[in-house]
């Protein structure tokens, strides 16, 4: 048995994680094999993400944190 938590509160620049699990698929008869195996990369989610807000038209800004952020008026 495993667990872990964990929190982060601001921009990630930079992860990759893999992972497998085996374990028993099966209890009768038993069946070992692997119940999990993923790959997480944030640039292969952000790549997409500023790709299509940049294809709408907007322009892409990162900002690493809210009191850098700059804000237009809004019309009303």
């Amino acid at each position: 048995m495993n667990y872990r938590r964990s929190y982060f509160g601001g921009r990630i620049l930079y992860r990759k994680e893999y992972a497998k699990g085996y374990a028993l698929k099966q209890l009768a008869p038993p069946e070992p094999g692997k119940v999990y195996d993923y790959k997480f990369d944030v640039n292969e989610i952000r790549g997409p993400i500023i790709l299509t807000v940049k294809e709408s038209g907007w322009e892409w800004v990162p900002v690493t944190a809210r009191r850098h952020a700059t804000y237009k008026a809004r019309r009303k």
